[in-house]
């Protein structure tokens, strides 16, 4: 196309110059700035794609030297025009769409509300009678409220000893089952002959008598035994409106934090399973006195602390609580008063009382 073009401009400008060398210096001018301005407009073109299209700075020379060239150019120029008109129409109406549907997102879009995670809850003060359908899990020392305690009608799931990753599993619970059971025939037999050298009746009544044990032979009678369950067995026997843990004294030394957390976690969840009206209370891990934790360096106040702060975001305050009782017995050292305590670890009988005057200042409605 290119070549097509300065073909023609040649032979046009030749053509003029033959016929009109004679006249005079200024038309000869004319004629070469012509030429010149024939060159500069067939160099200064575009190629897009596999078309030439002169710049349309020069339209009254494109006319001129390469009509063809022209009216192409020009049907090029009005398809660029209407599909500028077009597509400028279709963003308009784009844009106007975005920015009304953007109005509309920001007119209904509210910034979020974050809630604060809930870190107390109003306690009421309460009685005896308030843990009469609750029941305490736990090792040694919720052993030790048992004895002590003085909730006589409250139930307890205790072992002293026991961990908390063994704490649902192990059998230690001893429960109460009815059973069905069959009636022997020798036991029958027995209570017939007894029956039989014992009565003087008439002969009507003895085989009166001897009927009924006969009949007797394939009855069952209700028996109830004490039988040793795991804790799961035992929460699907009889139902609780709370319950209280507190465990833990037993796995210092050898557990993380972060493991201790999500084992307590995994109780916790088990217990929600297995009693889903049950309020749960988390009781914080209680401290050993200064002396204790000198003389055994796994059992560290430090440490409890810092399982108690784990287990404590494990609470909702709703469903489950924790409470702590540790700031009724220390002293300003952190640690467990040595008078309530006589091994450092456990409180003596007659301190047992703090612990449960704290647990009835913390009762849930």
């Amino acid at each position: 196309m290119k070549n097509k073009v300065i073909r023609k401009v040649k032979k046009f400008t030749i053509k003029y110059i033959m016929k009109n060398y004679k006249r005079n210096t200024l038309t000869f001018m004319v004629i070469i700035t012509a030429i010149l301005f024939s060159v500069i407009g067939a160099s200064l073109t575009l190629v897009r794609g596999e078309k030439m299209i002169i710049k349309k700075d020069y339209p009254i020379l494109t006319r001129v030297l390469a009509p063809e060239v022209y009216k192409m150019n020009l049907a090029e120029e009005k398809k660029k025009d209407k599909k500028h008109k077009k597509a400028k129409k279709q963003g308009d109406s784009i844009d106007e769409t975005t920015v009304n549907a953007e109005n509309e997102t920001t007119e209904v879009q509210t910034e979020p509300v974050t809630e604060e995670p809930v870190t107390e809850y109003a306690y009421a003060e309460v009685g005896d009678d308030y843990f009469n359908d609750a029941l305490f899990i736990g090792d040694s020392r919720v052993e030790g409220i048992k004895l002590y305690g003085g909730l006589k009608k409250a139930t307890f799931y205790s072992k002293e000893g026991i961990s908390l990753n063994k704490i649902l599993d192990e059998k230690f619970v001893k429960i109460k089952v009815k059973e069905k059971v069959k009636v022997k025939e020798k036991e029958t037999e027995a209570k017939k002959s007894k029956k039989s050298k014992k009565s003087k009746k008439k002969k009507s009544e003895e085989e009166t008598t001897v009927a009924q044990t006969e009949q007797a032979s394939e009855e069952y009678v209700i028996k109830t035994r004490t039988k040793t369950v795991n804790i799961k067995k035992a929460l699907k026997q009889k139902s609780f409106k709370k319950i209280y843990i507190m465990i833990g004294i037993n796995e210092l030394g050898y557990r993380t934090k972060k493991e201790y957390k999500n084992n307590y976690k995994e109780v916790i969840d088990e217990l929600r399973k297995l009693q889903p009206d049950a309020k749960i209370f988390i009781m914080g891990m209680m401290k050993v006195t200064n002396k204790y934790q000198k003389k055994h360096p796994s059992f560290k106040n430090k440490t409890i602390d810092a399982f108690n702060e784990a287990v404590k975001e494990l609470a909702d305050y709703q469903t489950i609580f924790y409470i702590d009782m540790n700031e009724n017995i220390l002293d300003k050292n952190n640690g467990v008063k040595e008078k309530y305590t006589w091994d450092g670890v456990h409180l003596k009988a007659e301190y047992y009382s703090i612990w449960i005057d704290s647990l009835k200042k913390h009762g849930v409605n």
